[in-house]
């Protein structure tokens, strides 16, 4: 049971580890998107935004893929730290039993303190949803600026690309609430 645990604890912190080399690796990308923007039209950044119009829903789908990589290890931290709390946990108190320590109470100590604080609860979901608010609001915005391209025509190529980059933001802004909730449904009681 303890070797299981030590087992899942060592993939939790993989996968934060990976998960936050995503979310490096998708700011590097928005910045050099934004630096060639930059370079292609240096008096305007508006001018060359619109010059790169045609690649917007691309990159759009290129940053809802960094999403949903990034919410893959969220969903997966979240359900292993629910099986810790819910299994291990329970089986380990039942082998001690009548034993007054209580095993393995962090999950329901941090789900306590950072899903379910009452008020300040704002400040711990603006922290947890910071990484996915950036690339979202990246995404409204280059789907926006496309919407809004400079020459006011859209072949049918331009509408499917646009359409699909507008369901994918759709379908990543769905992950995320249903990874969200599987947080949110925590314990964060102690066990008894």
């Amino acid at each position: 049971m303890a070797e299981e645990y030590r087992a899942l604890r060592a993939e939790l912190t993989a996968r934060i580890e990976k998960q936050q080399d995503i979310t490096n690796f998708t700011i590097a990308l928005i910045v050099a998107f934004v630096a060639v923007i930059r370079v292609t039209q240096p008096s305007s950044f508006a001018q060359g935004a619109a010059s790169l119009w045609h690649i917007f829903p691309f990159f759009s789908l290129v940053l809802s893929a960094f999403i949903l990589m990034a919410l893959d290890h969220e969903m997966n931290i979240a359900h292993i730290s629910l099986y810790i709390h819910e299994r291990l946990r329970k089986d380990a108190s039942s082998v001690m039993s009548g034993a007054e320590y209580k095993p393995w109470g962090w999950n329901a100590y941090r789900s306590r303190e950072q899903q379910h604080a009452g008020i300040w609860n704002i400040f711990t979901l603006s922290m947890a949803s910071a990484k996915y608010g950036m690339t979202i609001l990246a995404n409204i915005f280059l789907l926006g600026a496309y919407w809004r391209h400079p020459d006011g025509r859209m072949l049918w190529v331009d509408w499917a690309a646009y359409l699909l980059a507008l369901f994918v933001l759709l379908w990543v802004i769905g992950a995320a609430i249903f990874t969200s909730r599987i947080y949110l449904k925590m314990p964060h009681e102690d066990a008894e």
